[in-house]
This record gives structure tokens, C-alpha cells and sequence, in this order.
């Protein structure tokens, strides 16, 4: 999923997450179009909170968040920055969260 996200962010057409464009379009939270979007993103970050915690995760709902919030700022990042943004950088600083959280040392020895 996270290569596929990388690999997303480097087309020339890329425009980031149509559910948090939609949000962003329609920030009254009455509107229909909001509230379709947000119950997407919150359905994505559920699916990635699950595969997190079959990966075996210590903490998959604050995986799944940060990924989020990576994923929100790499693609803001690289519609600021093109033609020469480096969407590896979303992919390395995913792959550390990841790993942190799989990692079976206990970091707060």
C-alpha cells in the first residue's frame, strides 16, 4: 500500500486524496459530499489500523493515523514542489513508522 502511495504521488497529474479534496471543497460538515468523504478517510485509516495489527503492530490505530497524516503532508508537499519533489521521502519516513512499530525491541528501555 505504501509503495503504491509513493508510486501515486510521483504522476504528473497527481492531485492527492480525492476524499480529502472533497473535504477540503466542502468544509460544511452538514454537506453530504463532507460527510462521504470523511466516513471514507475514516474507513481507510480503519483498513490500515487492521492490516497494521495483522502485521502485528504494537499500537495499529496510531500507525494508521500517522500514515495518514504522512500521506496528507507528502501529498501537499509535492503539489508545493513539482516538478522536483522526491515522493521516496514519503516512502522512507512510511517504511520507519512501520518499522518502529514492528519491531519487537522495546524502545522505552
Amino acid at each position: 500500500m505504501v509503495k503504491r502511495l509513493s508510486e501515486s504521488i510521483r504522476k504528473p497529474d497527481y492531485r492527492g486524496c480525492p476524499f480529502t479534496n472533497t473535504l477540503l471543497k466542502f468544509p460544511d460538515t452538514a454537506h453530504l459530499g463532507h460527510q462521504a468523504a470523511l466516513k471514507c478517510r475514516i474507513e481507510k485509516e480503519g483498513t490500515i489500523a487492521q492490516i497494521a495489527r495483522l502485521a502485528g503492530a504494537r499500537n495499529p490505530e496510531a500507525l494508521a493515523a500517522q500514515l495518514e497524516m504522512l500521506y496528507s503532508g507528502a501529498f501537499v508537499e509535492n503539489y508545493l514542489h513539482k516538478p522536483d519533489s522526491d515522493s521516496d521521502n514519503f516512502y522512507n519516513a512510511a517504511m520507519l513508522l512501520i518499522q518502529a512499530q514492528l519491531t519487537e525491541v522495546d524502545k522505552q528501555i
